[in-house]
């Protein structure tokens, strides 16, 4: 039921749990600065701080605003893993070609998801496969013998 336990939270225990999220991604962010990891450690905890924090918005107000808060970095978050995956290794193989494809995906997605399909279940499938896309290419990295053992070890 909504509003049950207070008259400010929609979703109370919903958006409590999502301080677990945030908490953690803060501490991945001072982890990886404090650790000197590559960038990428950083942007990724930054992505999961941003799932947090839209996650406790939407379900803090159940509005389809805040949804989007919610929903659009998971796609985002989804993304940068599989830009991660790819570019496991400390120089990168694609340049600045792969990052930008990858962008330019996102930003039509999520055009399309704002403007013409405001349907959650666009949202669905396209987290599905980009999910499912990440799983798999990552399954693939692990067993992948020209992934150096540095590169393995953030797997």
């Amino acid at each position: 039921e909504n509003y049950a336990v207070t008259n400010f939270i929609a979703e109370f225990w919903n958006t409590l749990t999502n301080v677990t999220m945030v908490t953690m991604a803060l501490l991945g962010v001072y982890s990886s600065i404090k650790h000197n990891q590559d960038k990428r450690a950083a942007t990724f905890y930054i992505a999961m701080l941003l799932v947090g924090c839209g996650s406790a918005c939407f379900h803090a107000t159940l509005k389809y605003t805040t949804q989007l808060l919610d929903e659009l970095p998971m796609l985002y978050l989804c993304t940068l893993a599989f830009y991660s995956l790819v570019e496991i290794e400390r120089k990168t193989r694609y340049g600045w070609k792969l990052p930008a494809a990858l962008a330019a995906f996102q930003v039509l997605v999520t055009a399309i998801y704002i403007f013409w399909l405001q349907n959650p279940v666009f949202h669905q499938i396209v987290f599905a496969v980009t999910a499912s896309g990440a799983a798999v290419f990552g399954y693939n990295r692990i067993n992948d013998k020209r992934v150096s053992n540095e590169a393995r070890r953030m797997l």
